[in-house]
C-alpha cells in the first residue's frame, strides 16, 4: 500500500488549512468585538459568580477557541507550504548533481582509455572487487593492472586498501 502524498495534494490541503484557520479567525474577531461592545454597553450581567463564570465561558468558547483553532490550522498550512518548496528545492539540486554527476562521468569517460574504462567497468560492477582478482579477470599483468589502478587513484575515480597481501579496489563516492 503506498502512502506517498503527491505534492499538489500538499498544497490544495495545506490551502484548506489556510482558509479554515482564516475563517476561525474571522469568527473569533467577530465574537471577540461582540463580547467587547456588550461588555461596554452593559448589557453582560456580571453582578453574580454565575453569571461571571457563564461568561468566562462564552468568552472560552466564543472566543478563544475558534482563535486558537485558527492560529494552529494557519501556522500548519504555512508549515505544510514551505515544505512542500523545501521538498521541490531539494528535488531540483537533486537533479542537477545527478547531471553534473553524468556530465563528470561522460567527460572522465573520455578522458580514459579503452584498458583504464574496462578495469573502472570492472570496479563498477564488483564494488569491493581484489587487485587480484582484477588481474585474473582482465588478463592483464600485475604491472600493467598496478599502473591503471595508480592512475585511476590519482584521478580520484577509486580507492584503495590493504587487504591481506593483496589491496580492496572501491569506486570513490566523490566521483
Amino acid at each position: 500500500m503506498d502512502l506517498t502524498v503527491s505534492k499538489d495534494r500538499i498544497e490544495q490541503f495545506s490551502i484548506l488549512l489556510l482558509i479554515v484557520g482564516a475563517f476561525l479567525l474571522l469568527i473569533s474577531a467577530i465574537k471577540g468585538t461582540d463580547m467587547v461592545v456588550a461588555f461596554v454597553r452593559g448589557v453582560l450581567p456580571l453582578h453574580t459568580f454565575t453569571d461571571v463564570r457563564v461568561n468566562v465561558l462564552n468568552v472560552f468558547f466564543n472566543f478563544l477557541i475558534p482563535f486558537i483553532g485558527g492560529l494552529l490550522l494557519l501556522i500548519a498550512g504555512l508549515t505544510m507550504l514551505k515544505y512542500r518548496r523545501l521538498t521541490e528545492d531539494h528535488d531540483r539540486v537533486r537533479r542537477v548533481r545527478q547531471h553534473i554527476k553524468m556530465k563528470n562521468e561522460n567527460l572522465l569517460l573520455r578522458l580514459l582509455n579503452e584498458d583504464e574504462r574496462n578495469i573502472l567497468d570492472a570496479v563498477r560492477k564488483e564494488n569491493g572487487i581484489l587487485q587480484s582478482d582484477l588481474v585474473a579477470k582482465s588478463g592483464y599483468s600485475k604491472v600493467k593492472m598496478h599502473r591503471i589502478l595508480k592512475k585511476l587513484e590519482s584521478i580520484d575515480v577509486i580507492k584503495r586498501s590493504r587487504f591481506g597481501i593483496t589491496n580492496k579496489i572501491f569506486l570513490n563516492e566523490k566521483a
